[in-house]
């Protein structure tokens, strides 16, 4: 009851940057902005840093003053934060059987509010963050706000023109949220550029916070970014048929149990494992070697288990399991891969012709050297010669 009396007043006061844990928003909108930015910035040849920042332990080191602090500041009745202070006040734990101890920090673990007071949180640090910056970040229309992050919960990107902006504001950033209580894993946070000449690492609030190489990977919401980002597809690719086998692997015992009905297991394929390899994909630029390898891998699985007589002839085995795989599409018809990303694609890009054209990941999508008057950066737009770079998008039918 309590939550939903809260949610209409806190998200109204989130900004866009905040996409974790808010009604009509998905993981997706995160990824068309980051897929978006860097594949103009690749493409344009624009200089492009981001921080992906690591908070130690987010959730369990709020501090409440501040909390409620914020609480009032974005509008929630003081009635409200009194019961919350009295659901927080006086807490007490204990780990298996020992001795109890006081609770002084950090919001409920499995808590339906817990998600909603830590975006509430961390909105008024970055709102005092962002009132320090001046031409910080991207500018991604005339009229808009320049993208200075991102934020999925407690999983923030920063965004800026060189390595010097992005430093000065990750450092101010720190600043801001040392005062609800949050440090930054500095060995767990990564440096991300489009710029070729980069230094091995980079001091920020005197620790050292590593830029990737371009062998190296890092995991963000789910996905690996490697630090050469103009094969992030190839990388994710390769990350999801490895994620896809895994998830095939645990459940492979059910899978290709023959006394289960056919139709019983195509479902849960098509509930577990399928799901985990198309995760991200939606907004990812691949070519057309990427889409007939993730084919080729759903073939893979689907024909796992089906033994093969060894005095049968190639020709008759591929025959016969081909014939099987009709059957077993006109049990239950599984669609190819391939056509759920480009479906996913479509529906994506309509949901992003849908939103108002002060939306983020629509500024994202149209962001482009030619739409915006950054002159800070402006004289550095050209393309290179050759044939245009990939975008997610391409495959989509104009929406508008």
């Amino acid at each position: 009851m309590l939550y939903d009396r809260l949610l209409p007043l806190l998200d109204a006061e989130q900004s866009e940057e905040q996409i974790g844990f808010r009604p009509g928003r998905r993981i997706d909108d995160a990824f068309v902005i980051l897929d978006s930015i860097i594949g103009k910035a690749i493409e344009f040849q624009v200089p492009l840093w981001m921080i992906s920042l690591d908070l130690r332990k987010a959730f369990d080191r709020v501090q409440y003053t501040p909390l409620f602090s914020a609480l009032r500041d974005q509008g929630v009745p003081e009635s409200y934060v009194s019961l919350l202070r009295a659901l927080y006040c006086d807490q007490r734990g204990s780990v298996n059987g020992s001795k109890t101890f006081s609770i002084s920090r950090g919001v409920k673990q499995g808590d339906v509010l817990s998600p909603l007071l830590f975006n509430a949180a961390l909105e008024a640090a970055f709102r005092n963050w962002k009132q320090k910056l001046t031409t910080h970040g991207l500018l991604l229309a005339a009229e808009a706000e320049r993208l200075t992050n991102t934020r999925y919960a407690d999983d923030c990107m920063i965004f800026g023109k060189s390595l010097d902006e992005v430093r000065e504001m990750t450092e101010l950033l720190v600043e801001e949220l040392a005062g609800l209580g949050l440090t930054l894993h500095s060995g767990k946070s990564k440096i991300f550029t489009t710029v070729q000449e980069r230094p091995a690492d980079v001091v920020i609030n005197g620790e050292p916070v590593a830029v990737m190489k371009d062998t190296e990977q890092h995991r963000y919401l789910g996905r690996l970014l490697p630090g050469n980002l103009r094969s992030r597809g190839r990388v994710e690719i390769k990350h999801r048929i490895q994620a896809g086998w895994a998830k095939y692997s645990q459940h492979a015992r059910t899978l290709v149990n023959r006394k289960i009905s056919l139709k019983l297991r195509l479902k849960l394929f098509d509930a577990v494992v399928s799901p985990c390899v198309l995760f991200g994909l939606g907004t990812l630029p691949l070519y057309v070697d990427a889409l007939t390898k993730l084919e080729a891998t759903q073939r893979k699985m689907l024909i796992v288990g089906w033994v093969r007589d060894s005095e049968e002839p190639w020709a008759s085995t591929m025959s016969r399991m081909k014939q099987r795989m009709e059957t077993a599409s006109s049990i239950r018809p599984i669609h190819g891969w391939r056509d759920r990303i480009l479906s996913a694609r479509q529906k994506q890009c309509e949901r992003i012709g849908n939103m108002t054209a002060h939306d983020l990941p629509r500024l994202a999508a149209e962001w482009g050297p030619t739409t915006t008057q950054d002159m800070s950066i402006q004289s550095t737009f050209s393309r290179p010669r050759g044939r245009p770079r990939r975008r997610w998008n391409d495959d989509v039918r104009h929406v508008g």
